[in-house]
């Protein structure tokens, strides 16, 4: 019964709902799925006729999809699932279509000292036929769980050991027997989904604080770097909702999860929207909570090593590094095989960021790494004075930015604000819209441009040449940019990644 979960992701594509009405989801899979779940996903099989039209046109684009792609929105959903239970010993017209309901879900349940227990609940208009068709695909071994049909679903239990599986069904029965609308009644779930987009297919809904808590001890720089963006998402430890919805040229997850009610640091993105037109991709952080997650994660030996030198991040960094901070990836110039790379900060303590600066330069100097003052924007930026791998590095500290780039050339490019700049361009209005404001954090990438640019530098091998045009070009061509936001608004967070199509 796990296959019916692919099943479900597997007509995602194609069956997204359109805006406007809400669903009532007391009635739904979450109107029996115990409270106490840390995690819930949803899946509608019931699309409407606006969203059959854009995910269609959508699948037509896509090389993985388009051959895939029938007439109308029934002949090519079934012949998805007929294909996903291929090895189940059912056949999908006549075992499973004729019971088939709505509504695909599988939420987790908590189980103590261990990992979440998988229920799959699916929505049937015949009870009879649906354990029919399960117990054919026992015989046939594509199954070996448990089930039982309570209101209208058939709810699936695979646990291990074994044993476990009574449990949970009986714990599913349990609430539909209460009828008090289980999960979907809770504030912490109910509140959230409102906050949705509206008819939808896909649903998402997690208590944020037990699922990410094993992801935030992970080590090294990079572990910072994460549990700085869980942070993020899980403020106050409470709950996160997703959908999953069509535009006409876009794919788009929308996300909500409440905020604790002193907020924190917003940006409009200034400093992001005035990169250079050319930029291929920008990630941007607002705040002093990833750098300094990231900090946090240093090994004990590094942060030593750095204060022995006269130079602790944590105390000449972070006090003026608080404002907005932009990764940014560059455009590939002539003679080169590699972007450019830059990190700009907006300094929020001009004195302080000024000493940082200067504590670097001394460092570099004392390491008898040599440096030389060039001026930039007519200010004194130091320059590596002999290139390392193919980079040169370079930093600076301009009128409201800090910017450390692997060039000299792409330190003055973005020693002030450009025009055009990257606000002005059609991808990034694409990705993330124009309305930055209350904006904690973002990420564009300029799908459609980096690929062009990728394909300037040239394949002088025949052979990845040909497998480039085979079966990489034809899944790059068709998409433009990919986007991803999250602003506050009011008492939430709000989230979005949207995938933009030419």
């Amino acid at each position: 019964m796990k296959r019916l979960l692919a099943v479900a992701a597997g007509v995602l594509l194609l069956a997204l709902p359109a805006c406007g009405q809400k669903t009532d989801e007391t009635n739904r899979a979450a109107g029996i799925t115990p409270k106490d779940a840390v995690a819930f996903l949803d899946f509608n099989l019931s699309p409407s006729i606006e969203q059959q039209r854009n995910l269609l046109s959508v699948a037509r684009r896509l090389p993985g999809t388009r051959a895939k792609v029938r007439e109308t929105f029934e002949d090519a959903r079934d012949e998805l699932i007929a294909e996903a239970l291929r090895d189940t010993g059912l056949d999908y017209g006549k075992d499973v279509k004729p019971w088939l309901g709505d509504e695909v879900a599988v939420a987790a349940l908590p189980r103590a000292g261990g990992s979440p227990e998988l229920v799959y609940l699916v929505q049937t208009h015949d009870a009879d036929a649906a354990e029919a068709a399960i117990a054919k695909a026992s015989a046939h071994g594509g199954f070996a769980g448990r089930f039982a049909v309570v209101d209208g679903f058939v709810v699936v239990s695979d646990q291990v050991p074994p044993s476990d599986n009574a449990a949970v069904l009986a714990r599913v029965a349990a609430t539909a027997k209460k009828d008090d609308g289980g999960l979907a009644a809770t504030p912490g779930f109910a509140k959230l989904v409102d906050q949705l987009h509206g008819d939808r297919l896909v649903l998402g809904w997690a208590s944020t604080r037990d699922v990410l808590a094993q992801r935030r001890d992970r080590g090294g720089v990079f572990g910072g770097l994460i549990g700085g963006l869980l942070s993020t998402l899980d403020e106050n430890g409470g709950p996160t909702a997703v959908d999953l919805h069509a535009e006409k040229q876009a794919v788009v997850a929308e996300g909500v999860t409440t905020i604790d009610p002193s907020g924190g640091k917003t940006s409009s993105l200034e400093l992001t929207r005035s990169l250079p037109a050319s930029t291929l991709a920008a990630v941007t952080f607002v705040g002093d909570k990833v750098p300094a997650g990231a900090l946090a994660k240093l090994p004990a030996g590094a942060t030593s090593f750095t204060k022995a030198l006269g130079f602790d991040p944590r105390a000449d960094i972070l006090p003026w590094a608080g404002g907005e901070s932009v990764l940014v990836v560059g455009p590939i110039r002539p003679g080169r095989r590699t972007p450019d790379l830059a990190l700009v900060v907006q300094p929020t303590d001009a004195a302080k960021a000024q000493a940082g600066v200067a504590k670097i330069h001394d460092l570099l100097a004392g390491r008898g790494l040599p440096v030389v003052e060039r001026q930039v924007a007519g200010t004194t930026a130091y320059v590596a004075a002999l290139p390392f791998q193919g980079f040169q590095p370079a930093m600076g500290l301009f009128p409201g930015r800090f910017v450390l780039a692997s060039s000299p050339e792409f330190l003055g490019d973005l020693a002030k604000p450009a025009s055009p700049d990257l606000a002005s361009t059609s991808g990034y209005r694409a990705a993330v819209g124009t309305d930055q404001e209350g904006t904690t954090f973002q990420v564009v990438v300029l799908i459609d441009r980096a690929r062009e640019a990728m394909e300037a530098l040239g394949l002088t091998d025949p052979a990845r040449r040909a497998h480039y045009e085979k079966d990489v070009k034809p899944n790059l061509e068709p998409l433009d940019a990919f986007g991803v936001r999250s602003h506050h608004d009011g008492g939430y967070s709000r989230f979005e990644a949207r995938l933009t199509f030419d």
